[in-house]
């Protein structure tokens, strides 16, 4: 790479700024492209670069953008036609005053809540929540197009995406700011940035089991595409509350954000409970819900908003459910008679396939879960919740398997984990589907042979692991 990188900073930069009339209102959409030059020439005209509306982009063909005859368009680099931003409106929070307002009277709670995924689901970018690497040799990704790749960088705690392509023998760099980071980690993360007022996805992600850099789901090998607008939609079930500015595709106000799924998203705004307790202390709780009160509809909806698969149809803005409400006065959901598809989103309606679920009049998310802690891979506890309805000795597979086995793993024969059927991501010339245990409680016979084969070949009691 001739006079390549090590200039990038030093180097002008050029703005192109592009007018496109608006069909509708008459607006002109002025597109900021800030290409960062590399070397000392002018940037020519780049066939590989190609700019996209906000709109174009959400019709595009599932998001992969592809000639005419079909085949995709490598070494594509996108950027967004940022339309001008429009007026803010009034902070709206909504009544949501954030964990910290939690402390003074639920420091318990608290301190093992902030454990939790649901806690870390989303966060400012940093060099502690971002859990990709920066270091020299494990901090590129490559891409299938030769002449595109990207690196990810610690500039003195500013962390950044840089793309470099190179067009007509010149080779050229985009820096995008980490701002953002979704995902707690467990199957990975993903990143979003600013551009003004208007919130992006990033093109490279994390996935946790390869420990390294990926092209984020959906997403091409051998482009790199900086112009997918992340919608309020998404958002809601990976914050707490963020204020979207009415009639645009993904601009917020800045300062809105209430990050994590924390206290509220379950227990509702807590502005007046905090302000009523203030000043009456003692009183019962006021202002505020607890799930577990709840009539058992009600009380599933708090997690199927999030954990329910994709709704069917929106019939209010997000972020407007609160709990204890009706779920089907925002949102529509269809099951049908065969289990969904295995994500993370999914599992209510897997575990609604589930016997023990149909038979209960009572049976609720919490009753396996505990939100409070950190409690993932805990097999034992799981199991032991199991068995407050189903005895390890009455175990077909007791008295030929060590009843201490069975009572400390229930999970892996009955909640196998299974590749996530709608999340692929590629990496090279594979594709991935990170897996997820799966929610629909069931005898699973072939799983079982395999963890009891596992076990056989164990001399010692041991915790299930989990089974691709």
């Amino acid at each position: 790479m001739n006079n390549t990188e090590n200039n990038t900073r030093g180097t002008s930069r050029l703005r192109a700024w592009i007018l496109v009339g608006g069909t509708t209102a008459g607006l002109l959409i002025t597109a900021i492209v800030w290409l960062n030059r590399v070397g000392e020439q002018a940037v020519p005209h780049l066939d590989n670069v190609q700019y996209m509306a906000l709109d174009e982009y959400l019709l595009a063909e599932g998001n992969r953008f592809r000639r005419r005859d079909g085949s995709i368009q490598l070494g594509k680099v996108i950027f967004p036609i940022v339309p001008p931003a429009q007026p803010l409106p009034p902070p709206d929070s909504s009544g949501y005053v954030g964990p910290q307002e939690c402390v003074e009277c639920h420091r318990e709670y608290y301190d093992s809540f902030i454990q939790t995924s649901h806690f870390h689901t989303s966060a400012i970018a940093t060099p502690e929540t971002v859990l990709g690497h920066f270091e020299p040799g494990r901090n590129e990704l490559k891409s299938a197009h030769p002449r595109l790749t990207f690196r990810m960088l610690n500039q003195n705690e500013r962390l950044v995406q840089r793309v470099l392509f190179t067009a007509d023998g010149v080779t050229y760099s985009e820096d995008f700011p980490f701002d953002l980071v979704i995902g707690s980690g467990k199957v990975g993360q993903t990143y979003l940035y600013w551009n003004d007022q208007f919130l992006f996805q990033m093109h490279v992600s994390y996935l946790t089991s390869l420990d390294d850099w990926i092209n984020s789901p959906g997403y091409i090998d051998g482009t790199a595409d900086y112009a997918r607008p992340t919608l309020a939609f998404c958002l809601e079930c990976h914050t707490t509350h963020a204020q979207p500015v009415p009639r645009t595709i993904n601009q917020y106000r800045r300062d809105s954000f209430n990050l994590g799924v924390t206290c509220e998203r379950c227990h509702g705004p807590g502005e007046e409970h905090v302000a009523f307790h203030r000043q009456y202390p003692d009183m019962p709780a006021h202002g505020i819900v607890n799930p577990s009160n709840l009539p058992r509809q009600r009380a599933l909806e708090v997690c199927q908003l999030c954990h329910g698969g994709l709704p069917e149809s929106m019939l209010r803005e997000p972020f407007h459910f609160r709990p204890g409400e009706r779920l089907d006065e925002y949102y529509t959901f269809h099951y049908d008679a065969a289990p969904g598809g295995i994500h993370s989103n999914s599992q209510l309606p897997r575990l609604a396939q589930s016997k023990c679920f149909q038979r209960s009049e009572s049976m609720t998310c919490i009753d396996c879960h505990n939100p409070h802690v950190f409690e993932r891979g805990d097999f034992s506890l799981f199991s032991q919740r199991c068995q407050h309805c189903h005895s390890a000795d009455s175990c077909k597979m007791h008295p030929s398997v060590d009843l201490t086995r069975l009572r400390e793993n229930c999970i892996d024969c009955h909640m196998p984990a299974r590749e996530m059927e709608d999340i692929i991501v590629m990496t090279g010339a594979e594709f991935r589907s990170p897996p997820m245990r799966d929610h629909f409680i069931r005898i699973a016979e072939e799983q079982t042979a395999r963890v009891l084969q596992k076990w056989r070949n164990d001399d010692r009691p041991r915790q299930g692991t989990e089974l691709p």
